[in-house]
């Protein structure tokens, strides 16, 4: 969608929150149908009690912001990811549905890794050429392109493609598919020049090495890279 809205379609951008709401009013259907019928629901009563006090804090504005745009944005990135959470965990089957998830994310995550290697080798000029303008999606580290593949930004990027590695990580089974996936994603991470995604490769590095009994090496990763981002939060709270 982000591609699409950049070289071909500038009004695409809500159709995802259209999606998005379609969803829910189906989820919400199957709720009062099954309540009509006496049936038991299905989903975590917890979750849903979660998801609904945080939406609600995000709706009475407890942060005290200004009632514009810029916090309607913020309720609906907060609560949209929540509640197709609650929309999967409500379905009739929700481990189908979290298996075409995880199978759909690590897919995607190799494409998009895919178009950013490939930006790689096109250079930004050539991209630049393509519709794609500097400062807005065209960044770079040093001189060098930042890959954003099919997204917005390279910030984005990195941040999709490490949810894809985690999928890898924890759902894909087969040997050989995990490491193909997982080094085309993790290549596509490295041409992002996103620093703190190192840090998020290491954690995810020892969740890793966790799943293959190697709980002390696993527990020193995991406890480096979460006390080297308490530093790069606090040395970076004054930054612009």
């Amino acid at each position: 969608l982000p591609a699409l809205k950049v070289l071909v379609f500038p009004w695409i951008g809500p159709l995802k929150d259209l999606i998005t709401l379609a969803a829910i009013c189906a989820a919400v259907i199957l709720v009062v149908q099954r309540a009509s019928a006496s049936r038991s629901q299905r989903g975590d009563r917890w979750v849903a009690v979660g998801v609904g006090v945080l939406a609600l804090l995000y709706l009475v504005n407890v942060g005290g912001l200004e009632w514009d745009i810029a916090w309607a944005h913020g309720f609906r990135l907060a609560t949209e990811p929540l509640a197709r959470l609650l929309v999967g965990m409500t379905l009739s089957n929700p481990h189908r549905t979290l298996r075409w998830a995880m199978g759909s994310l690590v897919a995607t995550a190799v494409f998009v890794a895919l178009v950013g290697l490939f930006q790689q080798v096109v250079g930004m000029w050539r991209l630049h050429d393509y519709g794609y303008e500097f400062d807005l999606h065209l960044r770079t580290f040093h001189g060098q392109l930042r890959s954003f593949g099919t997204l917005d930004e390279s910030f984005a990027y990195a941040g999709f493609l490490l949810l894809g590695l985690a999928a890898v990580i924890i759902w894909v089974r087969n040997g050989v598919v995990a490491v193909a996936a997982g080094s085309l994603i993790a290549a596509g991470i490295a041409v992002s020049f996103v620093r703190t995604a190192l840090l998020v490769g290491v954690a995810l590095l020892g969740l890793w090495l966790a799943r293959r009994k190697y709980a002390a090496t696993s527990v020193l990763l995991i406890a480096v890279a979460f006390v080297t981002a308490l530093a790069i939060l606090v040395l970076s709270s004054g930054a612009s």
